[in-house]
């Protein structure tokens, strides 16, 4: 599963070392889904609820400081887009950027793809 999400993220020149820390993390909180929900096998079968137990569970539960926990986050914000989640999810995992409050701009993005019915 992991290799179908990481095939739909484009880096844009992310250095080496921060691709390899976002794939790590996905990695990680990838396996923490399938080992609480065994059902999972494709990326396809991920959904809201899943991510939800992920952000308001799994995070708390392993007791990260804070500035771990926001690498989590963005990385989970990257994992929402690779899984084509809609602005719907974003808005429930509290992952909406305020657009008054500026910032950088995203140096990488996941890629679209047509769902197959």
């Amino acid at each position: 599963m992991i290799s179908h999400i990481l095939a739909r993220i484009r880096w844009n020149g992310l250095s080496p070392l921060h691709q390899r820390r976002h794939s790590t993390r996905i990695k990680v909180m990838l396996n923490a889904m399938a080992e609480r929900f065994p059902h999972l096998k494709h990326p396809e079968q991920v959904k809201l609820k899943h991510l939800c137990w992920l952000h308001d569970m799994w995070l708390i539960k392993q007791g990260f400081a804070d500035a771990t926990r926001s690498d989590y986050k963005r990385s989970m914000a990257l994992l929402v887009a690779a899984l084509g989640g809609s602005l719907h999810w974003q808005s429930a995992l509290n992952m909406t950027k305020d657009s008054r409050k500026g910032g950088r701009p995203e140096t990488c993005k996941a890629i679209k793809t047509k769902r197959r019915s």
